[in-house]
């Protein structure tokens, strides 16, 4: 296809490409780690805001336009970055000083209360940022079909470096929509959409960790339920806006019958 001009990538980023079109963006995108950088910048932005920004410009000034926008949100990132560090760090501080007093009591505590400091992670929070961003119009134009589904396993394989098979949700309500790449700090996270008959979509993400395995865990973020856990070499978070006993059964169910493979 032609280059990936900053139109086309916001377009790719904000659900509105044809299906057809769409594949042909991410084909190119695994070749080009530029307009991947863009991409994963372009996510931390709603897309709302971008495209007002983006509008009724000429043709020379949308690069630029976006380049500097880019620029400024890249900058105010790193700044949110550094906060959110120090802030895990000082929750961790008191996480040590008073776990010994409160061990005993914790599973009676809300659940995010429970996983508060393991939520700081940084690919979690950032992965929550988008997902607040998402409704079902987000996703309405998506095919899935069993072709479209098994192109998006090799794909999404092939960033992950491991076999990734696609979980079968309908027993849970939810239909499988899209998968796309985000990254986080350079990392690849598979995200797998799903939606509900009614409701708002649903994420898997899986990323790539160091660590043992552990148990599914639960946290709210902005608004949004989610549960994370550990499992031979991988991260993965569910997360959106459904009720947190859907979402931990589907992670037990995931506990066994991991997504990844090999």
């Amino acid at each position: 296809m032609h280059r990936l001009d900053d139109e086309t990538l916001l377009a790719y980023v904000d659900g509105t490409l044809p299906p057809d079109q769409r594949r042909e963006v991410e084909i190119a995108l695994a070749n080009d780690a530029h307009a991947r950088a863009v991409v994963e910048q372009l996510r931390t932005v709603p897309a709302t805001a971008l495209r007002q920004a983006f509008a009724v410009e000429s043709d020379d000034s949308k690069s630029t336009k976006l380049a500097d926008w880019l620029a400024a949100q890249q900058a105010r990132s790193s700044a949110r970055r550094r906060v959110t560090r120090s802030t895990a760090l000082v929750a961790a501080v008191a996480f040590l000083i008073i776990g010994s007093v409160v061990g005993y009591f914790a599973s009676s505590l809300a659940p995010w209360r429970q996983t508060e400091v393991t939520t700081s992670k940084d690919w979690i929070m950032q992965v929550a940022d988008y997902q607040r961003l998402y409704r079902r119009d987000t996703v309405a134009g998506n095919a899935s079909s069993p072709v479209d589904i098994r192109q998006a396993e090799v794909w999404l394989s092939q960033h992950l470096g491991a076999t990734l098979e696609i979980p079968e949700l309908s027993t849970f309500g939810l239909r499988f929509r899209r998968g796309q790449v985000l990254f986080a700090d350079g990392e690849p996270i598979a995200q797998l959409v799903y939606v509900p008959a009614d409701g708002e979509p649903v994420a898997l993400c899986i990323i790539r960790a160091r660590g043992e395995n552990s148990t599914p865990a639960n946290a709210r973020i902005h608004g949004l339920n989610l549960v994370h856990w550990q499992k031979n070499g991988f991260d993965y978070l569910i997360i959106g806006d459904a009720k947190l006993d859907l979402l931990d059964r589907i992670a037990r169910t995931l506990v066994v019958r991991p997504a990844i493979s090999g």
